[in-house]
């Protein structure tokens, strides 16, 4: 097997996961200033203005990273494709979240309920994106003998859709608390949680792909 060019896809993709990172920050940060914002200072016209340009600014970045980051990882996709069909399905999940997650942006400001049906229905398939991509790196490990990394891979799966099936349901819970001007604390805190979530699933995923990056130097280098 030529791992030389598997390792350039997982690369790739690590590489597709800091521009997640980055994109997940810029969403967290924002909705974080917002809420506070809004919830707790409840400043003037005047600076409501403001804070709109401050978001839609935040939103090109943030469409920026995203379309980066779903690109990239696609490409890598494409790449370990070649050893695992699994790979490719993630490809395809990722093309249809970044469009899910682009649209929903687009319709934030617009419609909030339309923007939460996007971006969680954007998350349920990121979700496929690692799981596919995961269970393809489980049996190349498998496949290669390294039983440490394949069983790491399996726990991991287990962990991510639990988080993502967590983050789906606070997107829903946050868009109901926004209706009600007296359950707008627990919004705010159930949508910091949410952070929270996003950038864990993130950086365990990073070091899964590290591990298998490590594990793949071995058998081109060797």
């Amino acid at each position: 097997m030529d791992y030389l060019y598997i390792e350039k896809g997982i690369k790739k993709v690590y590489i597709s996961q800091i521009f997640a990172i980055i994109a997940a920050l810029l969403i967290g940060c924002t909705e974080l200033v917002t809420s506070v914002y809004k919830n707790i200072i409840k400043g003037s016209s005047e600076k409501d203005s403001w804070i709109m340009i401050l978001s839609l600014a935040v939103g090109v970045v943030l469409l920026a990273a995203v379309i980066t980051s779903n690109l990239i990882g696609m490409i890598g996709y494409y790449q370990a494709s070649m050893y695992d069909p699994l790979f490719k399905k993630s490809m395809y999940c990722a093309l249809t979240s970044c469009i899910l997650t682009v649209v929903g942006e687009l319709l934030q400001i617009p419609n909030g309920m339309l923007y939460t049906v996007f971006t969680a229905s954007a998350m349920i398939v990121e979700m496929f994106v690692m799981v596919f991509a995961i269970a393809g790196l489980v049996n190349l490990s498998e496949s290669q003998g390294w039983s440490d990394l394949s069983e790491k891979g399996d726990r991991l799966l287990k962990l991510l859709a639990v988080t993502y099936i967590i983050s789906a349901v606070n997107a829903l819970i946050i868009r109901i608390f926004e209706l009600s001007a007296e359950s707008k604390m627990i919004s705010f805190i159930i949508n910091v949680i949410d952070s929270c979530l996003i950038i864990i699933r993130y950086i365990l995923y990073l070091r899964y792909l590290k591990g298998n990056i490590l594990m793949l130097n071995n058998n081109v280098y060797s």
